[in-house]
């Protein structure tokens, strides 16, 4: 008998085989799919009509009533001083980037755990888990994914930094970690009494080291089909950026312990399909859904150990360091 994960796996194989009928086989992975196209043909005659047809037939529903904790309840119930997400992060591939750090962070760590996310796209993420979020006007956000300003969240909370606005490198065709941590360096001080949620692009692609061309996720998944891009070429390039994002995401940890923080959460908005091709909207799969919560005490983070087997730790403190001195010196002159 097939397994469910291995029948979302050959509904994904399809995909990369014949675009054309991509979303007609990522349906059938899950019917609860067809939603979205089925209230857009109905709702062209019955006004506000909201059907909910929910088909039990993969591993993504089987995990849905399973045990595995839903990310919004851990949000809602942890204390947390920073949250950051990591955009389009994958549970499995997560657990394989800790591993590297898992030494260095032993200390830290509270928690580590899978957790569902309700969301395959930052947009849907933003309205059934960040609008969920209380002690709204208590939180500054450093961003660098636009759907924070499409969804004009900029009125709920404290203040929102468009880090897109300035920080977008069009020779990459994303906003590379170091603008986020660079801006959190730089406001920090202003709003210290402030919840911080930093929102790193990657992993998301595209990639930073350039081993995928900057496309479309239909075009990726096309070139993967075409066998003129390897499926290990998308997965390593997607694991490097997460790396990447990984230790600037330590960096901004260090400077929130400089400052005081006691508690940082690492998250993501939902999951990708990677060498399959993204994270096409709408649809629910178990790579788009299950995604890492991680759970870190900033009071037992060990800068200096980070900063010996971290080249970014070190170069970021002493950034901090120098805007401190300036906000120090102007407070002064005040």
């Amino acid at each position: 008998m097939i397994s469910a994960n291995m029948f979302e796996r050959i509904i994904f194989e399809g995909r990369i085989k014949n675009t054309s009928i991509g979303y007609a086989l990522l349906t059938l992975t899950n019917p609860i799919n067809i939603y979205p196209a089925i209230t857009t043909v109905f709702n062209l005659f019955i006004k506000n009509l909201r059907l909910n047809p929910k088909f039990l037939t993969n591993e993504y529903i089987v995990l849905k009533l399973s045990s595995i904790p839903k990310q919004l309840n851990y949000l809602t119930h942890l204390y947390w001083d920073m949250l950051i997400i990591l955009d389009a992060c994958r549970y499995d591939y997560f657990t394989i980037t800790l591993n590297k750090y898992l030494s260095l962070l032993n200390r830290s760590i509270i928690r580590i755990t899978p957790v569902l996310s309700p969301a395959s796209f930052t947009g849907e993420w933003l309205k059934k888990v960040l609008l969920n979020i209380s002690d709204k006007k208590n939180i500054v956000i450093i961003t660098s994914n636009p759907f924070y300003e499409k969804l004009k969240l900029s009125k709920l909370f404290f203040h929102i930094e468009p880090v897109w606005n300035y920080g977008f490198d069009h020779r990459l065709g994303t906003v590379p970690p170091n603008k986020v941590v660079e801006t959190f360096i730089k406001i920090v001080n202003q709003y210290n009494d402030k919840k911080f949620i930093l929102h790193f692009m990657q992993p998301h692609f595209p990639s930073l080291d350039g081993q995928v061309p900057i496309a479309e996720n239909r075009v990726i998944a096309k070139l993967v089909g075409m066998k003129k891009l390897s499926k290990s070429t998308v997965k390593m390039s997607y694991l490097r950026n997460l790396h990447i994002a990984f230790e600037y995401a330590l960096a901004s940890i260090a400077v929130g312990k400089i400052v005081g923080m006691k508690q940082a959460i690492i998250t993501s908005d939902h999951g990708d399909l990677v060498e399959f091709g993204g994270h096409p909207c709408n649809i629910q799969s178990t790579m788009q859904t299950l995604i890492p919560l991680m759970e870190l005490d900033i009071t037992k983070f060990d800068i200096n150990t980070i900063i010996k087997k971290s080249r970014i730790s070190k170069m970021t403190i002493n950034k901090y360091i120098f805007f401190r001195k300036i906000y120090d010196l102007k407070k002064k002159l005040k």
